[in-house]
């Protein structure tokens, strides 16, 4: 939880004075710990400064003052993100699981939309959570997240540098709603196909 905390980060008063500068609270500051199993996709370039909504801290905080499990790690770090089994630290596939089972629909009450009982739906069985068609993988969240954040109107090089993504990748890749758009704006043309009403 240091990356959450800067108090507590370990870094010299130098270092944390300087990280201030740049950034206002709340932020994390993720860190690149491959000797102690917490690698940063990118590595040290990983490392940079991710600026929070004030909500987005409060609800951390909360998980942390409330719900997260005590636990702390082989290595004496205490993760954001814990289990009572194992090393202290939720596992990949853990996390995999929960991201599933959450963007289920009935999770939280909605109807199923794929005409399921959530009492007797595979995909409601421990590790199943994948076999629902609405589940999204994790993957899936830091697409969403990156074309919503576009969808606001931020810059893609601001972007960039708070999702660790190259420009170039943000624009082939996670850049859709410029495709939505172009792609919408083309349905002007159906009129001119060979029927003169659209179809072929």
């Amino acid at each position: 939880m240091t990356d959450f905390d800067l108090r507590e980060s370990g870094y010299s008063a130098e270092v944390v004075e300087e990280i201030l500068e740049e950034a206002a609270l709340p932020f994390i500051f993720p860190r690149n710990r491959p000797e102690t199993g917490t690698r940063l996709k990118n590595g040290d370039p990983g490392e940079r400064v991710i600026n929070l909504a004030d909500w987005v801290a409060e609800t951390i905080q909360d998980y942390i003052d409330v719900n997260r499990p005590d636990q702390t790690d082989e290595h004496g770090r205490k993760p954001l993100l814990t289990s009572r089994k194992g090393n202290g630290r939720l596992s990949k596939s853990s996390m995999r699981n929960w991201i599933y089972i959450y963007t289920q629909p009935c999770e939280f009450g909605g109807e199923c939309p794929h005409d399921r009982d959530p009492e007797t739906c595979e995909a409601r069985e421990h590790g199943h959570g994948s076999k629902c068609p609405s589940s999204r993988s994790p993957h899936k969240l830091r697409t969403g997240s990156i074309t919503w954040h576009r969808d606001q109107g931020w810059p893609i090089t601001d972007l960039s540098d708070k999702a660790n993504a190259g420009e170039d990748l943000i624009k082939s890749v996670y850049d859709q709603p410029e495709k939505l758009i172009r792609g919408a704006g083309r349905r002007k043309h159906l009129g001119k196909l060979d029927n003169g009403d659209g179809s072929q």
